[in-house]
């Protein structure tokens, strides 16, 4: 089952998570995240529209991953999270830890990796 789809375009990577952010499918999200985490890329965009739950796996994933950007002096970005994961995030106070924004209307992705 397929987890989610990467995109790159310029120095913005895409990850469009297609299930819940879980135990069950973080190991397999952080290898293929792990590819990006390089200077070459200034902003990574996690678009959780397909993501309805998140567990303390899937935060720490998110954490770390926002650590991983700062390091190399880039930006993470959560897009569209449902309201469950928006209460979660507001109740544990995670908001202030990272840019959250919705997605234009119309946005495109045609340069589909993995």
């Amino acid at each position: 089952m397929e987890h989610s789809k990467i995109y790159l375009e310029n120095q913005t990577v895409t990850v469009l998570l297609e299930n819940n952010l879980t135990v069950e499918v973080v190991s397999q999200i952080r290898d293929e995240l792990k590819k990006y985490f390089s200077s070459d890329v200034k902003k990574m965009i996690i678009d959780m529209e397909g993501c309805k739950m998140i567990d303390s796996h899937g935060i720490a994933l998110l954490m770390a991953a926002a650590n991983s950007m700062q390091s190399i002096d880039g930006k993470l970005v959560l897009r569209n999270q449902s309201a469950p994961v928006a209460e979660i995030f507001n109740t544990l106070q995670l908001s202030p830890k990272f840019f959250v924004e919705n997605t234009p209307k119309g946005a495109d992705h045609n340069s589909e990796l993995s």
